[in-house]
């Protein structure tokens, strides 16, 4: 049985060439639409500590640089992995958000 999808908030963005391709050869590999992608990227991207918004955002300075790599030594060394709890449920099949 499928559930139905809410209904969401439309928003025009404008990407970069590459990044377009990009988008649509993930969202064909995982089966979802190139929307989809985006918002659950979003979605994940606030979820995230602001350290590592600003990594993947490349919006950081020399100091939080430093800090940003203890807080990513510091997780691996905790779990294994950088990625969170739920990025890491996700990649082993589980439902992601």
């Amino acid at each position: 049985m499928k559930t139905a999808k809410s209904e969401g908030t439309f928003l025009r963005l404008q990407i970069a060439e590459d990044a377009k391709t990009s988008l649509e050869r993930q969202a064909s590999r995982h089966g979802m639409s190139q929307t989809e992608l985006a918002s659950r990227l979003v979605g994940w991207l606030v979820g995230q500590p602001q350290l590592v918004q600003a990594a993947v955002l490349n919006n950081i300075n020399s100091t939080v640089d430093a800090d940003l790599s203890a807080s990513l030594r510091a997780r691996i060394g905790a779990t294994g992995s950088a990625a969170t709890p739920k990025a890491s449920r996700a990649s082993r099949g589980g439902k992601s958000p």
